[in-house]
């Protein structure tokens, strides 16, 4: 693009077209190659726009200025000040754009950080959870088959019967983290 625009520069009037060009070149640079070349190829495009009206042909030796602007100076003030507020606003938004990007990258990883300490919680207490049911449990069929009573019979069996849904529940947990 810079080639395009230097060859059109030195060949040709400086139009919209070319301008478009220029500032294309200048957004893709900002926003494509970072700041620091951002700076560079507005630099270079100022160049070829200042060298095309001083070693350019004759016959274009000045900027096309539309005709409600007397004054070529002032004209050209006015092309310098828009320029310089478009470098300014692409340096700034290139410079949010990338520390909002950055900070996004930080609250990822504080993001899977805590997504691991919750793994790593729920993992352990469904452990620590599952070594004492699994007791509670193996002493209630120790109870069921040595107790002939019906009435602590019908009690081991409903303790049994819980403690076997809460492993249940524990270990679908452990499986889901």
């Amino acid at each position: 693009t810079s080639l395009y625009v230097y060859r059109a520069l030195f060949y040709y009037q400086v139009d919209i077209p070319i301008m478009q060009q220029v500032f294309m070149a200048v957004t893709f640079s900002f926003y494509g190659l970072g700041r620091r070349w951002g700076i560079f190829y507005t630099l270079v495009m100022v160049a070829g726009i200042v060298l095309s009206n001083f070693f350019g042909y004759p016959q274009h030796s000045y900027i096309m200025v539309s005709a409600r602007y007397e004054n070529l100076w002032f004209a050209l003030l006015i092309i310098i000040i828009n320029f310089i507020a478009i470098v300014i606003s692409h340096y700034y938004f290139h410079a949010a754009l990338y520390r909002s990007l950055s900070e996004i990258k930080g609250l990822n990883k504080t993001l899977e950080h805590t997504v691991q300490a919750k793994s790593d919680f729920l993992s352990t207490m469904s452990h620590e959870l599952r070594t004492p049911l699994n007791t509670v449990i193996g002493m209630a069929n120790i109870l069921a088959h040595d107790n002939k009573n019906e009435e602590q019979q019908e009690n081991i069996g409903i303790l049994k019967f819980s403690s076997e849904n809460l492993l249940s529940l524990i270990n679908n947990i452990l499986d889901f983290s």
